[in-house]
């Protein structure tokens, strides 16, 4: 080979090489950096959380944090991390940003980086970029307990812009494994639905909060019976022709002209009361029956003429919207599509200011769009979509009569979330075991494969819930996985079909064969003995074991041993130690003794 072509191959080599590298920014080498972190002295207390947890994870990785500056105090250099909105932002060019105020941005200019998001009120998006930044270093945050931090003394990063904004501008996962505010901000969760449950301090970008954390069914909080049937029977249900405010059986009258004249003026109280809220819940009580709407003549008329008891419904609310929009034109008013409601009427459509929150109720094992037993859910979201602006849904992910019971619903949760998004769903609510337990069954998983997919859809879901497995699980992953395998493999094959209640012992009865169980039975004990004893992971594996523990338990195929008394009660006790506290929504698991 001639010395002219030899140098064009060596050329050829380099060239590629050298643009390779120049797309890699060096941040630290021999575990030390050039880098510095700039913040304004007025920023966000979520941007001096970015700053913060920037820190944090940075010394995590390489044992040096950088140092940091206020962006006056010290002049522009070459190597910078910016945080948020400072004096340097001309410095960073972008064809677009993120709609909305959820967005995150990091942007580079040479070897400086900007993290940011939409300079709002919150500064959540940027709180959201940092934590973006170090997933592009390989961290991952799965759980309160479970994250995955890589340790190096030399850091690069690619020098890519990106840009990132959820479909669903409200997003809330009900699960208590992700009441946290931490974990909710790296789990990009941004709503709340009380205090006392979950509050997210401006520190974490503050939460989309209901004006007062008044969530949900507020009929009876807008005109309380106590202090109103007594002498205004006329407020309240009339069912079979008399009047009635029952807890849990009974709504308001909605075609009364005081109800709405007392529920407009109580609206304007509650918003006055909590002027930064931008939803007002004004809907429907809770119901052990269908039938708890009012059905006095005026009532029934329009529910008639509507095809529906949501019409009634929807003119009162559209009425309530009407009556606060003069003074307060950025609420908006929320109502439930909920047990009565669910059907869309045929005449009036939701006012500008009206979010409809459609509950689905549907079947977990199959996704909506494909189901026949969510026929109902499906051809209702499509009309809800057709007719409204702001259209949210309100999801169930466990089973409320059976917490511990296997819901092998992970098949159905990204063509769920595609379905909802593709038919104009603006905020999801994912309603899981919200009580104060641990989760025997798959909530850790659920709660982050279901952040993960509502930030965006399009995640791949097999490597979402094997990435966590083997961060929560460690060496117990490939046994717990094949237990999971197996449980949504068997439900599909039955074709089962169940939603947010239902008996174990009834639906799932036949689930797996005694093959099924003596090999189960070994799978779960590798998995447990393959776990450094005692450790996180041993825990985590033992907690999940218990709702297998539980299906054995119901479905009797086969006998906890001989003495079942016994086994019954070293399971009650195991629940209690591993933090399992709740059987269903409205029990305990009863507190025993083991010897």
């Amino acid at each position: 080979m001639n010395l002219r072509k030899l140098s064009a191959c060596i050329a050829a080599l380099i060239i590629p090489l050298t643009a390779c590298l120049a797309a890699q920014a060096n941040l630290y080498r021999n575990g030390r950096t050039d880098y510095r972190i700039i913040l304004s002295k007025d920023a966000m207390p979520a941007e001096r959380t970015a700053v913060y947890e920037l820190c944090k994870y940075l010394e995590m990785i390489t044992g040096t944090a950088p140092k940091t500056y206020y962006d006056t105090d010290i002049q522009a250099g070459k190597h910078e991390i910016v945080v948020g909105k400072t004096n340097r932002e001309e410095s960073f060019t972008i064809d677009r940003e993120p709609a909305g105020e959820e967005g995150l941005i990091i942007r580079w200019n040479g070897s400086s980086v900007h993290i940011t998001g939409p300079q709002l009120n919150n500064g959540r998006g940027t709180l959201y970029a940092a934590f973006e930044f170090l997933r592009q270093l390989g961290c991952e945050f799965y759980a309160k307990d479970t994250e995955t931090v890589p340790q190096a003394k030399n850091l690069s990063i690619e020098k890519k812009d990106i840009m990132q904004v959820s479909p669903f501008e409200h997003r809330d996962i009900y699960w208590t494994c992700v009441f946290g505010e931490e974990i909710s901000a790296k789990l990009r969760i941004n709503a709340c639905l009380t205090d006392q449950l979950r509050n997210i301090r401006p520190e974490f970008g503050g939460m989309r909060t209901y004006t007062l954390n008044k969530f949900v069914h507020t009929f009876d909080k807008i005109i309380p019976p106590e202090v109103y049937f007594e002498s205004h029977p006329e407020y309240f249900s009339e069912i079979n022709g008399e009047r009635t405010c029952k807890h849990l059986y009974s709504q308001l009258c909605m075609s009364n002209p005081d109800v709405l004249r007392l529920t407009i003026e109580k609206v304007k109280e509650w918003i006055r009361q909590d002027p930064d809220s931008r939803i007002i819940s004004v809907s429907q009580n809770d119901s052990f029956v269908i039938e708890s709407y009012c059905d006095c003549e005026k009532c029934h008329a329009i529910n008639e003429e509507e095809g529906s008891p949501a019409g009634s419904l929807l003119r009162f609310t559209n009425a309530v919207a009407d009556g606060i929009k003069d003074e307060f034109p950025d609420v908006a008013i929320d109502m439930l599509a909920y047990q009565y409601s669910t059907i869309p009427p045929k005449i009036t459509v939701p006012r500008e200011n009206v979010i409809v929150r459609y509950c689905t109720g549907a079947c977990y094992p199959h996704p909506i769009a494909e189901c026949e037993v969510n026929a109902g859910p499906r051809r209702y979201i499509e009309r809800w979509n057709e007719m409204c602006n702001r259209l949210y849904i309100w999801d169930y992910t466990t089973n409320f009569a059976q917490y511990l019971c296997p819901i092998a619903n992970f098949k159905s949760l990204k063509p769920n979330l595609q379905f909802f998004r593709d038919h104009g769903v603006k905020g999801v609510f994912e309603q899981g075991m919200y009580q104060a337990s641990e989760s025997g069954e798959f909530g850790d998983l659920r709660a982050y494969v279901l952040a993960r997919l509502m930030w965006d859809p399009e995640e791949d879901i097999d490597a979402l819930v094997d990435s966590f497995m083997k961060a929560f699980y460690g060496k117990g992953a490939e046994y717990v996985h094949e237990y999971f395998d197996l449980l949504h493999k068997r439900v599909i094959d039955c074709g089962v079909h169940f939603g947010p209640a239902f008996a174990c012992g009834d639906r799932l009865k036949n689930l797996f064969t005694q093959e099924d169980l003596e090999h189960l039975d070994e799978v779960w004990q590798k998995a447990v003995d393959a776990c450094e004893p005692g450790s996180k992971e041993q825990v985590h594996v033992m907690r999940s074991q218990l709702s297998y523990r539980y299906y054995k338990r119901e479905c009797g195929e086969r006998e906890f041993a001989k003495d079942f008394d016994r086994e019954d009660r070293q399971f009650l006790g195991d629940c209690r130690k591993l933090g399992v506290t709740r059987f269903n929504e409205g029990a305990d698991i009863p507190w025993v003794e083991v010897k």
